[in-house]
């Protein structure tokens, strides 16, 4: 089972409780096994027996190295028989761990780190579909791709090569130890204590390490979040002559960059020297004793030759090994990352599933508040992740807020700017669950109902329209996935723009470009329709759909919506009052309650805040 299946099975109960999650500093060697068995998920097997194999691999090459000792005896005793018989047990010992070697990188070689950064890439897309979208806007988009597209493949592709240096620098030394002790205990002894010397060094300076790593980490998410923006909004910039400041503060960005890494260069120079010179001093150290042991005659000439060369042997993958260090915590950051980023908790899945039988919406006694911010305006956006901004934890922008929506009728949500109109309408697209009281459909609660089946039953035109860089069929098709032509050229045609694509290039297979930049506003608009009339949902949300239209696009778009709303339940955010004036009923919000409610005349006739917003806008 998968790490986000396990949280996700952990979280089908209302429980608001966030796990916790270590920052990389306090995760330890067995919690980061704990994660990287989980980032393998089915390939992690054969990472377990890779790593085994290469356990045995480090235990032949030991044994090889420690073959030195016999092998210089006898030829100190001119024994030709030990002689080869020992250079022939070392010629098999390498023989082996050559093999063992081979083996033991199976996980790389056979495409295994491949499949499971496949899986991992897979597992966090569906992930994003668990999380609140609260938490998701928290995040700037760059940073997300840096994570899914970056920590996946650096974490995941450099596990198996760290793991066997470090099983190469651990293992090896410990065998030559070992049987070092069967010649002389003292030498043995003095090379089993080699690498646990190292460790207080690496202990201290491992702070140093990791806070580099992290800044760097940081950055980098930071310049692949501007790189993103920056990229998106270069018509904006343009049209607005903030190209230079914004480019300007990409570059300031980029130098930011250069500066950690010439940082992080030299605060892990004299870390890594430090290191690497213990290794260099712990073998002098014990060259130092055989020499002693020497010259007291306690032992001979050619066995400290021999373990000379054995330590020499090891000490190398040693050094190696500590130069690596700072990879090794990039790789340690990236999986935390990976890990704070899956135990992002899914909204709650309360029980028993029920399914709504009619589609009348109700709010009771709402109260809600964003996370960390201080704007809770901003337009329903479906994919611009981090670009809304929420307001401040204290300040509630719905307050004990009762509302019912009836069904097969028109409700237009108004009010001013930061009344409550788009958080309303997020909460019943379960954006984020409400801190109090709740909202039904149909008299179910919405937290009973399964998130696909809550995304099925409503269909939402935005003002900002998002296409996806892909031909018209496949982005009027996402509406429902297993229409057929016939019935999405059917739904282009209600949605009024059936003609304009047939005058396109390739038609129904033409790529509308990156967001729908190769179309016009008002096309866009109405392949938005059109992919909400082939999804048919009995809920219809529309976020002022003809407020930046032209005339003429106006008046097509304002046909669809009259085909898409017929005999449904239909939830208007309405910006210009003119265009709701019809409207069965009419919300007026303010101060996150519901102020006044009615039709249009009823609400001119009492001369409240509909009646001042009416002859402003008249004005």
């Amino acid at each position: 089972m998968s790490y986000s299946q396990n949280l996700k099975n952990n979280h089908t109960q209302a429980n608001t409780t966030t796990p916790k999650t270590l920052p990389p500093s306090q995760t330890n060697i067995g919690q980061l096994w704990h994660i990287i068995m989980q980032s393998a998920g089915e390939q992690a097997p054969i990472l377990k027996r890779c790593i085994a194999i290469s356990v045995l691999t480090a235990v032949l090459r030991g044994m090889a190295f420690t073959c030195f000792i016999p092998l210089f005896l006898a030829v100190a005793s001119r024994d030709g028989g030990q002689l080869l018989l020992w250079a022939g047990v070392m010629t098999a010992l390498i023989v082996l761990s050559s093999i063992s070697d081979w083996f033991s990188r199976d996980y790389d070689y056979k495409g295994h780190a491949a499949l499971a950064s496949d899986k991992m890439r897979r597992e966090l897309g569906q992930h994003l579909r668990r999380i609140p979208l609260q938490k998701l806007y928290a995040k700037r988009s760059g940073e997300l791709t840096a994570t899914i597209a970056g920590n996946v493949d650096d974490v995941i592709q450099y596990t198996m090569t760290l793991a066997l240096m470090l099983i190469a620098a651990v293992v090896t030394p410990i065998v030559v130890g070992l049987l070092a002790i069967a010649y002389d205990w003292r030498l043995g002894v003095a090379i089993l204590l080699l690498f646990p010397s190292i460790l207080p060094i690496y202990f201290y300076v491992l702070p140093r390490l990791n806070a580099n790593k992290q800044r760097l980490l940081g950055v980098l998410s930071e310049l692949s979040a501007e790189t993103v923006e920056y990229l998106q909004g270069l018509p904006v910039l343009k049209a607005t002559g903030s190209l230079q400041d914004k480019a300007s503060r990409y570059m300031q960005t980029v130098k930011h960059i250069e500066q950690e890494q010439i940082t992080a260069m030299k605060d892990e120079t004299l870390p890594n020297l430090a290191l690497t010179s213990a290794v260099e001093l712990g073998v002098m150290l014990i060259v130092a004793l055989g020499l002693w042991l020497v010259s007291q005659g306690d032992i001979q000439l050619m066995l400290m030759a021999g373990l000379l060369v054995a330590v020499v042997r090891f000490a190398e993958p040693l050094s190696t090994f500590i130069s690596m260090m700072s990879v090794f915590e990039m790789v340690r950051s990236g999986y935390a990352r990976l890990q704070a980023l899956l135990a992002i908790e899914p909204l709650p899945q309360r029980q028993p599933i029920q399914t709504p039988d009619n589609f009348n919406v109700h709010f009771e006694q709402v109260s809600f508040a964003y996370e960390n911010s201080d704007n809770p305006v901003q337009p329903i956006h479906p994919i611009q992740v981090g670009q809304a901004s929420q307001a401040n934890q204290n300040t509630p922008v719905l307050n004990q807020l009762s509302l019912d929506i009836p069904a097969n009728a028109m409700t237009a949500l108004v009010g001013a700017s930061g009344c409550g109109k788009t958080t309303l309408i997020r909460l019943l697209m379960r954006y984020a669950d409400p801190q109090q009281g709740s909202v039904s459909i149909g008299g179910v609660d919405i937290r009973n109902i399964e998130p696909e089946q809550l995304n099925h039953l409503m269909a939402v035109v935005f003002q900002d329209v998002y296409l996806f860089d892909d031909t018209i069929i496949a982005n009027i098709r996402m509406g429902r996935q297993d229409a057929s032509d016939e019935e999405v050229i059917m739904a282009a045609k209600s949605a009024q723009c059936h003609d304009f694509i047939e005058q396109l290039p390739d038609g129904y297979q033409t790529r509308v470009g990156d967001i729908g930049n190769n179309l016009s506003g008002g096309e866009k608009q109405r392949l938005s329709i059109a992919r909400a009339l082939l999804k048919d949902a009995p809920i219809i949300i529309l976020d002022e759909p003809t407020a930046a239209l032209d005339t003429h696009s106006e008046r097509a778009v304002q046909k669809a919506i009259d085909v898409l709303v017929q005999n449904k339940t239909v939830i208007v955010v309405a910006h210009r009052l003119s265009t709701i004036v019809g409207a069965k009923n009419i919300v007026v919000l303010d101060n996150g309650t519901v102020a006044e409610q009615g039709t249009h005349q009823q609400l001119l006739a009492k001369q409240g805040i509909y009646a001042k917003l009416w002859g402003l806008q008249g004005q």
